[in-house]
């Protein structure tokens, strides 16, 4: 069990990391979205940013579902 753990902690840890990634985008085309040059449209890039978080949030939460209680009691 414990390497199927570390597994899907990793794979936690990751997806959690790209929501994040993506979070910090969205606060840098709100604060200065002058800076963007390549990206004309503003709304749009920050709707794709919100997209992507989207689907980094879904894999992390059916990933952590995986996670039996079993597994979360030995992790602890």
């Amino acid at each position: 069990m414990e390497h199927r753990n570390r597994i899907l902690a990793t794979l936690v840890a990751g997806a959690q990391a790209n929501v994040e990634r993506h979070m910090m985008n969205v606060e840098v085309f709100l604060n200065n979205p002058v800076g963007v040059g390549e990206h004309p449209d503003i709304m749009e890039t920050i709707e794709g940013e919100i997209d992507m978080m989207e689907k980094h949030l879904s894999r992390r939460n059916i990933l952590q579902s995986m996670i039996t209680t079993e597994d979360k009691e030995e992790a602890e």
